[in-house]
């Protein structure tokens, strides 16, 4: 599935205060309410805190693999809508495989969950 990125501040308020709030044991994901039926895409945000995951290079692995996971996911209940995930607890007692294995399964049973 085709993927943008949300990168402006007004586009993640406006999730973060209307979107659905599902939380997880690692991530909280907002999901917008679907705006645009024709779209094919799905807007993708990410937000990490310096405190959760300290070292800048678990941060920008952790980016790749929920970007990656949104990228190989085919939902038609995704689909033209906007997402923000969010790292809810501290990440940095995990290994970089530990850690890509929890946040995919994570997604998985959260993405399911909007289904």
């Amino acid at each position: 599935m085709k993927i943008q990125h949300i990168l402006k501040k007004e586009d993640f308020t406006e999730i973060l205060l209307k979107g659905r709030k599902i939380h997880g044991e690692i991530v909280v994901v907002y999901i917008s309410p679907r705006e645009d039926l024709r779209r094919k895409t799905v807007s993708v945000g990410v937000i990490i805190s310096k405190r959760l995951a300290s070292l800048a290079v678990k941060r920008n692995h952790l980016r790749r693999v929920i970007y990656a996971y949104f990228r190989g996911h085919e939902s038609p209940s995704l689909k033209g809508r906007k997402i923000v995930v969010r790292l809810k607890s501290n990440v940095n007692k995990y290994g970089k495989k530990e850690l890509s294995g929890r946040v995919r399964e994570e997604l998985r049973k959260l993405t399911r969950i909007t289904a």
